[in-house]
C-alpha cells in the first residue's frame, strides 16, 4: 500500500488507483481502466506505404468519436473509452486495402489529465494546483 499525492512517483508503478478528496471516495480501479474511462483524448499516428481507400476514410469520418488531422501518414485524435475498439478496426482496413504498416505512434494520456478530467466531471472544486 503506497499514498503519496505525487502522481509522477507512482504512475508507472501502480495496478490499482483510489483517489480520496476530503474523505469522500472518489474513483476505486484498476490504472488502466481509469487512463480508460477518464484519459481524455489519443493521438494516434500511423505511418503507412499505399493508398487509403474511400472506405478507410468514409469509416474515420464517420466515427463522431474521430477527429482526422492529416492522411498520409495517418494522424487522427480518438477518445480513450473508444481507442481499443476502433484502433485494431482500423489497422485491419488499412491492411486489407494493401497498405503497409510502417508504424504506429499512440500518445496515451497520463494519470495527472485523467485525473483533472475526472475531477472536472464530478464537479469537484479540485484544480492542477491539488497535484503539484
Amino acid at each position: 500500500f503506497l499514498a503519496t499525492n505525487e502522481i509522477s512517483s507512482v504512475e508507472h508503478i501502480l495496478d490499482e488507483i483510489v483517489f480520496i478528496y476530503r474523505g469522500r471516495l472518489i474513483s476505486h480501479t484498476h490504472y488502466e481502466d481509469f487512463l480508460c474511462k477518464y484519459g481524455g483524448i489519443r493521438k494516434v499516428k500511423i505511418d503507412y506505404e499505399g493508398k487509403l481507400d474511400d472506405k478507410i476514410i468514409n469509416f474515420l469520418k464517420a466515427e463522431n468519436k474521430i477527429k482526422i488531422k492529416e492522411l498520409n501518414p495517418l494522424q487522427f485524435e480518438i477518445s480513450s473509452s473508444y481507442a481499443d475498439l476502433l484502433l485494431p478496426q482500423i489497422q485491419k482496413m488499412l491492411i486489407n486495402s494493401n497498405c503497409l504498416i510502417k508504424d504506429v505512434q499512440i500518445d496515451k494520456p497520463g494519470l495527472r489529465e485523467a485525473f483533472i478530467n475526472l475531477a472536472n466531471k464530478k464537479g469537484n472544486a479540485c484544480s492542477e494546483e491539488l497535484l503539484l
